[in-house]
């Protein structure tokens, strides 16, 4: 035979409190180091950004890359301008 022990519930009530506690302890630790070290993530990144400067290749790519740009904006307004002019003609 099995016999069940009627006694109070306060000790299982007592120990899921205890169970419940130590969750949002837990929680609330692991939230705060995830915290941590998205902060110390940034604070790295913004360092390197701050330390990288760019350098004269860097610079002279980006004016190739402007001066290649309004060529073709250029060239684009030119095509447009030589084809209307072809246009009005056989009219």
């Amino acid at each position: 035979m099995v016999v069940e022990e009627a006694g109070p519930a306060g000790p299982k009530f007592v120990r899921l409190l205890y169970f419940v506690g130590a969750g949002f302890i837990c929680t609330a630790a692991i939230n705060k180091w995830r915290d941590l070290q998205r902060k110390a993530s940034i604070q790295q990144q913004h360092k390197h950004q701050l330390s990288e400067k760019p350098s004269n290749a860097d610079l002279g790519r980006a004016a190739h890359m402007r001066t290649l740009n309004d060529f073709k904006t250029w060239n684009r307004q030119l095509k447009l301008q030589i084809g209307l002019v072809y246009v009005r003609s056989w009219q």
